[in-house]
């Protein structure tokens, strides 16, 4: 981290400066030897190692105190801002609060543009900069503006298409496919199967031109429907057939297996009974 970067004023006199980093002391401990510098520099120095050596003298320590009281008179130190146009004056201490408002201050573009610009030029750099966001007048996303030609060519679910089959235009990209959907859209260009197809009738054409096919084919179209419905009927009353036999076979096995249950417990009444006879229990 090293030292305070500062414009001192007056300038920093040399007994608040680190012998290592050559900033303002931060932080600073002071050595046995009686010199300072930072804390953050005096762990470099050190390493991992137990003794050190003062980089002033080159006494050898192995500990350090912290200097609270220089601590205190570094940050009171008076400095002007870094940006040259800025008046502001104050303690070491305010300063990066102060940078933290400074309208003079370069900063990074929220944006991520690359550009460096003074916080007062900000608001002004946001309404030109190429990476701002903005609404798609169509769906309302908001889109990168180089982008947002793109954004409608290609993927704006509301953006106005003409339709490839009839050349409709102002059909939002999200509704084209059911537009040309054969079962439930409305382009009357596209080709669709008769209504009829279930019952045999195959024809196809443009969904404009099926009305016609309807009424000159009304009468086929009934005479099928008569031709499946009566088909249907004939299934279902050969299939009603098929399931009376079946329940006849299985109520007749049901009739012999209760016949058969029967007589077997008449025979083992009849068992019973002889036993109790020879046994006396009557």
């Amino acid at each position: 981290m090293g030292g305070y970067e500062a414009n001192f004023n007056p300038p920093l006199e040399d007994k608040y400066k680190c012998p290592v980093c050559l900033a303002a002391l931060r932080d600073p401990v002071q050595t046995k030897c009686g010199h300072r510098l930072c804390s953050s520099c005096f762990k470099t120095i050190r390493g991992g190692n137990w003794y050190f050596r003062c980089p002033v003298d080159n006494t050898w320590s192995n500990n350090v105190f912290e200097d609270n009281a220089v601590k205190r008179e570094v940050l009171s130190l008076k400095v002007d801002c870094f940006n040259s146009n800025c008046a502001w004056t104050g303690e070491l201490r305010e300063q990066q609060t102060h940078l933290k408002n400074c309208q003079f201050e370069k900063i990074e573009c929220p944006n991520k543009c690359k550009t460096d610009v003074m916080r007062l030029d900000l608001d002004k750099h946001l309404l030109e900069c190429p990476l701002r966001l903005e609404k798609c007048e169509h769906c309302k996303i908001e889109v990168v503006v180089t982008q947002l030609a793109r954004h409608h060519l290609l993927m704006c679910p509301k953006f106005p298409v003409n339709c490839p089959v009839c050349g409709e235009t102002e059909v939002m990209r999200e509704n084209i496919n059911g537009h040309i959907n054969i079962i439930s859209g409305d382009c009357p260009m596209v080709v669709v199967p008769c209504s009829f197809r279930h019952i045999g009738c195959m024809h196809q054409d443009q969904r404009c031109k099926m009305s016609k096919h309807y009424q000159e084919m009304n009468t086929q179209h009934l005479m099928m429907l008569s031709t499946r419905l009566v088909d249907l009927e004939t299934k279902h009353r050969l299939d009603l057939e098929c399931c009376a036999k079946k329940f006849d076979l299985l109520l007749s096995d049901l009739k012999q297996r209760i016949d058969i249950s029967e007589k077997r417990n008449t025979h083992l009444e009849n068992e019973l009974k002889e036993y109790k006879l020879k046994l006396g229990l009557n």
